[in-house]
């Protein structure tokens, strides 16, 4: 999804419904062919499997895939938002994962048409866009139905979407997701110094196991509580700038690790046990969610192709 094109009417999502019903099924099936089949790299396993937790969560009701699996929540941006970029992103050539972004992008376009400009500004449009906010963000409401309560099992669902339009302070601070969007952000409007110095400023919160930046302020190491989505950003900031620092490959094999093989959807945060990467020795801290999956998922794409669009 692109910040910059044009919104789509909402009623032309309608249309859409029962056919994405089939491509996600299709999809489930394209992913696990029958038959034997030459063994896939690792990377692109993970990147499969991601791309089928969207398929198999995704709500054709709403048209949404939701904040985690049976969750009656739906995020506007940024799950949704990462989601149909990583889906348009993981194979130019695969029409069925192409025609479920695009269906995604209509349903998106046409919730984002109700809501004023101010609720669009998004860290996350530095991914594909010129047109980015890194101020602090809140979480706003969007709309709901029975009486906006969240209710398991009733049917019940919220609509949420986050906004960078808070205090521009955020920008600033150490925040090593911020800063490794700012590195995109600048790398995509050829600003090579900006890249560098956002990118750097990110990578020095590197431990060895994770970031460690304003969230973890006053944890001491046996309480640190890392996050995934870090990680993630850290790897794609890295292959899209061509920096190749000695941390990356053990960025790429925490995150790796962080998958659920049950799912596919990637664990959202992990404690300070990560003491070898020659075995599974994470132990995440909570389960998985859609917004981590789709920035592995966004990570993974450039592992697999270094030289495609970041």
């Amino acid at each position: 999804m692109d910040a910059e094109s044009p919104r789509k009417p909402w009623y032309s999502r309608f249309r859409y419904i029962i056919l994405v019903g089939i491509l996600a099924v299709l999809l489930l099936f394209s992913l696990f062919p029958l038959g034997a089949a030459n063994p896939k790299p690792r990377d692109q396993v993970a990147l499969d499997g991601a791309i089928t937790y969207f398929a198999k969560n995704y709500d054709d009701t709403l048209g949404m895939i939701p904040a985690a699996p049976g969750s009656h929540v739906f995020w506007l941006t940024s799950d949704n938002y990462l989601v149909d970029l990583a889906l348009l992103r993981y194979s130019p050539g695969n029409e069925t994962t192409t025609s479920f972004g695009a269906v995604l992008f209509t349903a998106l376009s046409g919730y984002e048409a109700t809501l004023p400009g101010a609720l669009l500004q998004s860290q996350y449009t530095a991914l594909n866009s010129t047109a980015a906010s890194f101020d602090c963000s809140a979480d706003y409401v969007a709309s709901w139905s029975t009486g906006g309560q969240i209710a398991p099992g009733n049917g019940s669902a919220v609509l949420m979407t986050t906004a960078n339009n808070q205090s521009p302070s955020c920008a600033l601070q150490n925040y090593a997701d911020l800063l490794f969007l700012q590195a995109v952000y600048y790398h995509r409007l050829g600003n090579a110094t900006a890249a560098a110095s956002y990118y750097q400023m990110g990578a020095k919160d590197f431990d060895g196991t994770g970031f460690v930046d304003l969230v973890n302020q006053g944890s001491t190491q046996s309480t640190l509580t890392y996050q995934t989505n870090k990680v993630a950003l850290y790897v794609y900031a890295s292959i899209c700038l061509g920096e190749q620092g000695s941390a990356l490959p053990t960025a790429e094999s925490t995150l790796l690790y962080m998958q659920d093989n049950s799912t596919g959807g990637f664990a959202t945060s992990y404690g300070p046990n990560l003491t070898s990467l020659s075995g599974p020795t994470i132990s995440p801290t909570s389960g998985v969610n859609t917004e981590t999956t789709a920035l592995a998922a966004l990570a993974l794409e450039l592992m697999i192709t270094p030289t495609a669009t970041c």
